[in-house]
């Protein structure tokens, strides 16, 4: 649709985060890859703090990726078992490429978020936050009324944000 060819998007995307990471330190900055070609220049103004990474995704490049230079990993649709094993890799993973001593958080969608042992179980495999979804938006079920979006969203906040 925006006539990229889908091969190679994984070596696309790992340029496009070292272009980043470079033009984030404030100094000058060119790049010369194989897909990706930048002239020396500077962003200005840099952020104060690095912009935090968050790969997605189940096959292990993506994996391997997040290991390797992501500040997270988002996981969608894995039931526990399956999140706990590609917890497992990508530790495993961050021990290999040397990354595990850097702060990293592990997202995922709110299946097992719904009572307190869904979330201690999501604590115990190494989840730092859920993504909570009220509605399946892949059954395109009917929209909900906002008074019922509300309830839901103070019913959750008190059972699990504020108790």
């Amino acid at each position: 649709m925006c006539g990229v060819p889908w091969e190679k998007r994984g070596k696309r995307f790992d340029e496009q985060i070292d272009i980043l990471r470079g033009l984030e330190t404030g100094a000058y900055f060119g790049y010369a890859g194989e897909m990706h070609h930048m002239p020396a220049n500077k962003m200005n103004p840099v952020p104060t703090q690095p912009t935090p990474l968050l790969i997605g995704g189940h096959t292990e490049p993506a994996l391997k990726r997040a290991a390797r230079v992501g500040d997270g990993w988002m996981c969608a649709g894995a039931n526990i078992q399956e999140l706990e094993a590609y917890i497992g890799r990508i530790n495993h993973l961050r021990k290999e490429y040397g990354t595990a001593d850097r702060a990293f958080k592990v997202f995922t969608t709110g299946q097992n978020a719904f009572t307190q042992e869904g979330i201690a179980k999501l604590e115990s495999i190494g989840v730092s936050d859920v993504i909570i979804g009220f509605r399946n938006v892949y059954e395109m079920d009917a929209d909900k009324p906002l008074d019922e979006k509300i309830a839901t969203l103070n019913w959750y906040a008190g059972e699990f944000i504020h108790g």
